[in-house]
Order: C-alpha cells, then structure tokens, then sequence
C-alpha cells in the first residue's frame, strides 16, 4: 500500500493535522487528569492507531512535516475542548510525539528495549505532571463524588436502591485504590501502547513499503539485574509504613512489580514455546490466568524475581548445549 503520488504534499500535511485533532477530540472528549487516569483501558484502544498512524507518516514525509501535523491538531483538540479546560490536547501531543519517536528508527538507536523506552518517554514525562500531583494530593472530592454518582446511576439500571448504593460504594473503593496508584498507572499504560504500537506498527508500515523496526520476542524480556534493588526498596519503604514516602514507594513497587510480571510471564511463555503445547492447553492456561488473576499475577512475579538470579532460559540453554557436547563425544 502506498500513498497516492498525485496528492499533494502539503495538502495531505494540512488535512491529517486538522482531521486527526478532530477525529481524536470527537472519540475522546474533555478530559481531566481524574478522568483520563480512569479511561487508560479505553484511551488505549484510541491511542495506539493514532502513534501508529504518526509513525506512517512519518516515515514517509519526515519529522518536520510530521510536527507540523501536530501543531495543526493541537490548535484544533485546543478549541473543540477549550470552555472545559481539558487536558486532551496535552494527550493528543503526547500520543503523537511517541509516533514521531516510532516512525524515525534512528532516533535512540540500540536495542529494542532502548527504543521502546524512547517511545514510551513522553508518557512517562506526562505521569510526572497528571500522575504525582493525583497521589500526593489526591482528588478533588469533588470529582470523587462525580465519579460515585456515575457508578450510582449505572448501578441504579440493573438493581435496587440500597443494592445500588452498596455496589456504588464498592466502587469508590476500587477508584481511590487506582488513585493511589495513578503514577503506577500512567507509566505502565505508557509501556503498554509503546509495545502494541510496536506490534501494530510493524505490520501497518510494512503494509506502506517501509522497512520495519524489529520487535523482540515477549519470551526473551528480561529486567536489568540491578532493578531487583529498586523493587526491594520500594517493598522495604512500604513495610516500613513511612507515611511520608508511602505513596511513592507504592507507586514504584507497583510499576516494578509489573515488569517482573511480565518477566514472570515471558519465563512461561519460553517453556510454553519449548514444548510445543497445543492451542487448547494455550486457551485453558490463559483462562486460568485472567480468572485467578491475583493467584496467578503473584505467582508470576515471583518467578520473574527468582528468575533475576537464576535466569530459567539460561539454565535451558547452558542444558541443551550440555546435551548437544555429550553427544557428539
């Protein structure tokens, strides 16, 4: 698939800016930093084509013109959402930075966990404005009440009044736990639409014949060695029960507990591959997963953390070359 060569340039500039900041504002809406910490799961499904689609043209027209999209955008997310001071056109940036970072390759240059570091950067830069003020400060009750008030009306369609209100409370629980973690929230989020936008950008820039980045394999993710401490600390900050650190040290206990997760998870997967499992036992492992996710979650963080030391995909391999040599004497 490639771009017609009798459009013009500068046209097809203009009307991506305007289009695109139209297009995401009217999907979105207002934000504020509440809503958006709440909306990560489905701002996601928004984000991601739009990185894809900065990172497309980027490698087909550079940089340059690429910003040029993105002040048109801005002007447009700006004065669709300006009467209710939202942070939208902050979002819409921010998406379209980590597609500008995407689609030029050279940028940051190195290994795939560098590039997606850089990809994920902006976000990251962004929880540090919307994520710290949400756990140091809290939120406007306010905004509590407007978030309990929506749960109380979704509740009230499908139960009875005190019903409702119990569930509506239930749910406020659920809401101030993930306020407690905002920063957590918004940097794992970050990491999150970097990789999908990896994957997805993979197969939709090569749809557009440019050569695209390469994509580790989920079964090779490792945390660096030294990053066991940053978990341990933030662990031994929250045993410690400190009030003052505590919301930092469970912000960053959280985000570490994620990559060891993931690390946990790609240790499974390795084994997974390894032995061929078949796509039955694949779904009845993932349904056990997602239904005892606590179990499960803790279980694999436990082995992403054993595993920074005994390294399981080494031990395998350091086997198998053990088995090859004593074969062939």
């Amino acid at each position: 698939m490639a771009i017609p060569a009798k459009i013009d340039r500068r046209l097809l500039t203009l009307f991506l800016g305007l289009f695109s900041g139209f297009l995401f504002a009217f999907i979105v809406g207002s934000l504020d930093a509440a809503d958006y910490l709440m909306e990560q799961i489905s701002i996601g499904i928004v984000e991601v084509p739009f990185i894809i689609l900065f990172a497309v043209f980027d490698r087909k027209y550079g940089w340059k013109d690429c910003l040029f999209c993105v002040f048109l955008g801005i002007v447009v997310t700006t004065t669709m959402t300006i009467e209710n001071k939202s942070i939208l056109p902050v979002v819409y940036l921010k998406a379209s930075i980590m597609g500008i970072i995407l689609g030029e390759a050279s940028w940051f240059e190195g290994s795939f966990k560098r590039r997606l570091l850089a990809v994920s950067l902006p976000g990251i830069v962004l929880s540090f404005f919307f994520g710290l003020p949400i756990i140091l400060k809290g939120v406007n009750p306010e905004v509590l009440e407007r978030f309990r008030q929506d749960a109380l009306e979704m509740y009230n369609t499908f139960m009875s009044g005190d019903e409702a209100v119990n569930s509506a409370d239930n749910a406020m629980q659920m809401f101030r736990s993930i306020f407690k973690t905002g920063f957590a929230v918004f940097i794992i989020s970050s990491l999150i639409f970097a990789w999908f936008s990896f994957v997805g950008g993979q197969w939709i820039i090569l749809k557009f014949k440019e050569e695209p980045e390469y994509v580790a394999p989920l079964q090779n993710f490792q945390v660096p060695f030294h990053a066991i401490w940053v978990f341990l600390g933030g662990f031994g900050l929250l045993l410690s029960e400190y009030e003052p650190v505590l919301p930092l040290a469970l912000n960053i206990f959280v985000v570490m507990a994620f990559l060891y997760l993931v690390q946990g998870l790609a240790v499974i997967i390795f084994y997974m591959n390894r032995f061929s499992l078949g796509r039955i036992l694949r779904v009845l492992f993932w349904l056990f997963f997602f239904i005892t996710l606590l179990f499960s979650g803790i279980l694999l963080i436990l082995t992403g953390v054993i595993d920074n030391w005994f390294n399981f995909r080494l031990i395998h391999s350091s086997n198998n070359i053990s088995n090859e040599n004593n074969e062939e004497n």
